[in-house]
């Protein structure tokens, strides 16, 4: 059980990160937070193509900073938050696992 975990997502697969997500949430105490770091999601449809496509050829995943934070929703996760770091660089997704609620489904 933890009350906090990162994730450097963008180094996983995507078979992997989905493996990984629904662990990871019912790893959480009540009230704690999962941090992703993710690559940020370009603003028209051939960078954000080329990007995906990018990411899945190093190894990676196409999970953007718009997606793992529907995924950590779905998750039951709440509080979705997203921290810029560098410009161009990784965005930082948080969400937190509701406070007195049984695990995430």
């Amino acid at each position: 059980r933890y009350e906090l975990i990162w994730l450097p997502a963008p180094f996983l697969s995507e078979e992997e990160l989905r493996a990984a997500l629904p662990r990871l949430a019912a790893a959480l105490v009540p009230g704690a937070w999962l941090v992703a770091g993710t690559n940020p999601a370009a603003d028209d449809a051939l960078r954000r193509s080329v990007g995906r496509w990018t990411a899945t050829l190093g190894g990676g995943n196409s999970f953007d900073t718009a997606r793992m934070s529907e995924e950590l929703v779905a998750l039951g996760l709440e509080e979705v938050r997203t921290f810029p770091t560098v410009a161009g660089g990784p965005v930082l997704v948080a969400a937190r696992r509701p406070a007195g609620r049984a695990r995430p489904a």
